[in-house]
């Protein structure tokens, strides 16, 4: 609270007066959790309960800051006849929010861009309902500070806002994405997707779901190296064969799911843990050098290894003469002296090194290591993003 008033000097040009009903009005709009705060501040100056009328987002920030030092010095820029813009560049307001209505805001603004090419930009992309702002707020500005611009103005665009406050699960699992999803983004314009384990890049022009899904996508072809290193899985249970025309492939590495995944058309690029736990193994079927299914073996508490999917492109059926091949180079490998450890569920340590290697660039570009992605792997900070 104010405990000096300065009074502004006559050169400096006032908001005009307004009418103390219309004020009323306003502050009656801002969320209850914050309207105390809000109402007394507005109490200890007309010209700070004038920001009710012409700067909401500034009032607010002033009642509920991001940083009490930076709200205080802007407190005293408003009482001494400041102009607007100096006022809100001091709170750390973007002057793109003075269109927003006092029920757009929730908890203190984080930091968000104010370029001029961003307040132009921006304007296009406003939620159409200010119920959900608040959200809003939060992707664009998480955006910004994990990736960049670009891709702020992307997610004010593509993140889902629409869902009522209600249906809290889905929000949740927006929020738990939406960090994933810039880091991808950013690595998709910033580091080669052969360096990277990035199959499909990020675009200005995809949809949040597309988005969403090669994001994690991404992550999940990351499991295998950040466990067994870059080279992949050492240890393929079985050798590789043809039987009746059809050559069986083993699969060792993030990059080689991927390539599967994205020509078969299905899923196999998720099982990057799986091989990680050493709970399966996959295969690529061939014929005349063409893929034409994916095998996948797993063995259950420890014992030999038996045929867990066989599927075609988009897992179509396959032939009965592709099972049959399956089985017969299945049950043609030498296991009788096979020791069954070798097939047991197991977690190891995270690569220490390809951790360092892959976010390296990341944390030279943003000149900082942010606690959510600490030098150190570990398996918490993975599934955290």
């Amino acid at each position: 609270m104010l405990t000096e008033i300065v009074r502004a000097p006559t050169s400096a040009i006032a908001p005009a007066r307004s009418n103390a009903a219309l004020i009323e009005s306003r502050l009656s709009k801002f969320r209850a959790a914050v309207q105390p705060r809000v109402r007394a501040l507005a109490a200890e100056h007309k010209w700070v309960a004038d920001l009710a009328l012409s700067f909401p987002a500034v009032l607010f920030a002033l009642a509920v800051p991001h940083r009490a030092e930076s709200a205080a010095t802007a407190l005293r820029l408003v009482v001494s006849g400041a102009p607007l813009a100096t006022v809100a560049q001091s709170a750390g307001v973007p002057l793109w929010l003075r269109s927003f209505p006092a029920e757009a805001f929730e908890t203190a603004i984080a930091p968000l861009p104010d370029t001029p090419d961003f307040r132009r930009r921006i304007a296009n992309h406003l939620p159409k309902n200010w119920r959900v702002a608040p959200d809003w707020l939060k992707h664009v500005a998480k955006a910004a500070e994990t990736a960049d611009d670009d891709i702020a103005l992307w997610f004010a665009r593509e993140t889902p806002t629409k869902e009522r406050r209600s249906k809290s699960y889905k929000r949740r699992r927006v929020q738990q994405h939406r960090r994933l999803v810039a880091l991808w983004a950013w690595y998709s314009t910033h580091v080669d997707p052969a360096d990277s384990y990035i199959a499909l890049p990020w675009r200005s022009e995809m949809q949040w779901n597309a988005a969403k899904d090669a994001a994690l996508q991404w992550l999940d072809a990351l499991f295998l190296p950040l466990f067994v290193g870059g080279s992949g899985v050492a240890d393929t249970w079985l050798e590789d064969g043809e039987v009746d025309g059809y050559t069986f492939t083993a699969l060792r590495t993030g990059l080689e799911l991927q390539a599967e995944s994205a020509a078969m058309n299905h899923c196999v690029a998720r099982y990057g843990q799986d091989l990680a736990d050493n709970y399966v193994r996959v295969w690529s079927v061939r014929r005349d050098g063409e893929r034409v299914a994916t095998l996948s073996l797993r063995s259950e508490f420890g014992s030999l290894p038996q045929i867990r999917e066989l599927a075609g492109p988009a897992n179509a059926v396959v032939p009965i003469d592709m099972h049959i091949a399956a089985r017969r180079w299945l049950y043609s490998q030498d296991t009788p002296n096979v020791d069954l450890k070798r097939f047991e569920t197991k977690s190891g340590a995270m690569d220490s090194v390809f951790w360092r290697q892959l976010w390296r660039r990341y944390w030279l570009a943003k000149k900082r290591i942010p606690q959510w992605l600490p030098l150190q792997p570990s398996i918490g900070a993975l599934y955290a993003l």
